[in-house]
């Protein structure tokens, strides 16, 4: 969900920059929310595929090199490199959607936690909530009960379906015990509104014979056990990004990119703005982008 927030934040600085440039552009690319996207935006019949990077000013990797001073922290910018994961370079080349492309690299510096408008989020790892993969075809969620024993009054809202593809939301008042109006499909997630949760919410589906029991903490933790990805913790997640900023660094036609570009393997440790990768990447130096004034001549 955080890599869902840095990409919108980034496309919506992206349109920005284009609306106080006057550089007209369409965004008949974007789908409808249980779709991939063809592209982000077009300029003059040109795709426009927006890459957000995060620099975690939470983490001492980051922060240790960032420098204060706006001029040098632009400086370091230019020792990043703009990465497409390779899966994705390759799949380029059969997509339906032909045409010219380009990649616009953005570097978003931030701190996700906690703030007045925080939102509070706890999302379904289960995949009998979800329905995904080899439990696809298992019963609907149906009804849930939730039980809340802390400070009211307080609401929730269910993010699900109703059907395959038809989303369904849901606004409930807490109390000691209630249940929703709506039956489920999927139930993807939870937000938390009235501030920070002050005690356990438990939510149940009793056509599933499965409950979530959420803490009053945030905490979300993952290993790998013999190969498998193992819930540790799945709690709360404020979903808020304090102190941010966007550098929307330039762009590059993807067959540009394919040219110069440099092939970084999984677990690369000389990327600027990594610690290391978990993804194989293909990658261009910042200061070889086209500046985005010339994103008018597209």
């Amino acid at each position: 969900m955080e890599k869902i927030l840095l990409g919108k934040i980034a496309e919506f600085a992206f349109f920005e920059l284009l609306e106080d440039g006057n550089i007209p552009f369409d965004l008949l690319g974007q789908t409808k929310w249980y779709q991939i996207d063809q592209y982000d935006a077009a300029i003059n019949g040109v795709k426009v595929d927006i890459k957000s990077n995060f620099i975690d000013m939470s983490k001492e990797y980051f922060t240790r090199r960032s420098p204060s001073d706006m001029e040098k922290k632009l400086n370091w910018l230019l020792k990043f490199q703009s990465l497409v994961p390779a899966d994705q370079l390759a799949s380029s080349k059969k997509s339906l959607v032909g045409g010219r492309k380009c990649f616009v690299f953005s570097y978003i510096e931030g701190v996700f936690g906690a703030n007045k408008k925080s939102i509070t989020i706890h999302a379904f790892w289960d995949y009998l909530w979800l329905k995904k993969g080899e439990l696809k075809d298992s019963p609907s969620v149906g009804h849930v009960d939730l039980e809340y024993k802390g400070k009211l009054p307080a609401t929730v809202t269910l993010y699900g379906t109703s059907a395959k593809n038809v989303s369904l939301i849901e606004h409930i008042d807490l109390g000691r015990k209630v249940k929703s109006k709506e039956k489920f499909h999927q139930l993807f997630s939870v937000k938390f509104k009235n501030g920070f949760p002050t005690d356990t919410l438990v939510i149940r589906s009793k056509t599933l014979g499965i409950s979530e029991t959420i803490l009053p903490k945030v905490s979300f933790l993952i290993n790998k056990i013999d190969g498998t990805s193992v819930v540790q913790s799945n709690d709360w997640s404020e979903l808020w990004l304090n102190d941010a900023t966007v550098f929307t660094a330039g762009y590059i036609e993807e067959d540009e990119f394919k040219v110069i570009s440099e092939f970084f393997p999984r677990y690369s440790k000389h990327i600027e703005q990594y610690q290391d990768t978990l993804a194989d990447n293909y990658g261009c130096p910042v200061k070889s982008l086209e500046p985005l004034a010339n994103l008018i001549s597209l």
